[in-house]
């Protein structure tokens, strides 16, 4: 049997690749082609004589107003007026309240307190006797107390709409603070700020009277002098002894 040996050409082949450029020749020959020119530092010589040769406009010292009850801006209602330059301060409480238009001196004002306070609560509540209503309910309190404030003319802070939850509370409270015998303060003034004690009571707020410097040297020369007394009693008293 003949066999026939198969000839085997091999051919080379070749191929072509796209050049593919290297992220470093990106750093290489980047050139930023909006660069924005440099500023040139300038001599501090030539900085100093810029300043001192630059008009300058005149500057004119303004009145520092401290705020106080003695300013006339506050006291004055026509300054005021003037200086609030048509501004309009929005309040939900009315100048001419309720409360002050019955409080007319022809009975005692415990009793239009009474009565106004009872008819917001039937106005709330219709169903339940004032006195045996307990505001456990949150939005029904607040609903209650804002229109307290308004009937009697006279705001009421945070941390009483917290602890004010029953007719007899609010009626005391409203008791003491529009009592015409009490001192009333007007918050609307900067030196008017007063803070009693009480209002804070079963709370973790302290009030304290403010003790100023001047007073302070004082009390403390008026303890100097009677430690010193103090001492030279005792000195002379156990020299007494001695000689006996």
């Amino acid at each position: 049997m003949l066999r026939t040996r198969g000839l085997f050409i091999s051919a080379r082949q070749f191929h072509n690749s796209v050049v593919r450029p290297s992220v470093l020749d990106y750093f290489k020959f980047y050139k930023k082609k909006d660069a924005t020119p440099e500023t040139p530092i300038k001599d501090t010589k030539e900085v100093i004589k810029e300043i001192e040769t630059k008009a300058r406009d005149p500057v004119t010292s303004n009145k520092v107003v401290i705020l106080g009850k003695h300013n006339s801006e506050f006291s004055d209602a026509k300054i005021s007026q003037k200086a609030l330059e048509g501004f309009v301060f929005s309040t939900w409480l009315p100048q001419k309240s309720e409360f002050s238009n019955r409080n007319t001196g022809s009975q005692p004002y415990q009793e239009v307190v009474s009565e106004l306070l009872t008819e917001i609560f039937k106005t709330h509540v219709p169903s339940i006797n004032a006195s045996d209503l307990k505001l456990d309910d949150l939005a029904l309190r607040f609903k209650l107390l804002k229109e307290v404030q308004i009937k009697f003319g006279t705001s009421i802070p945070d941390i009483k709409l917290s602890q004010l939850d029953s007719f007899d509370k609010i009626e005391r409270y409203l008791l003491a603070k529009l009592d015409p015998k009490s001192q009333l303060f007007n918050e609307k003034v900067p030196d008017a700020v007063h803070l009693d004690p009480k209002e804070f009571e079963g709370t973790n707020i302290t009030v304290g009277e403010y003790v100023f410097e001047s007073q302070k040297r004082k009390e403390i020369k008026k303890l100097y002098r009677k430690a010193k007394n103090a001492e030279q009693k005792a000195i002379q008293e156990a020299l007494n002894d001695g000689e006996k």
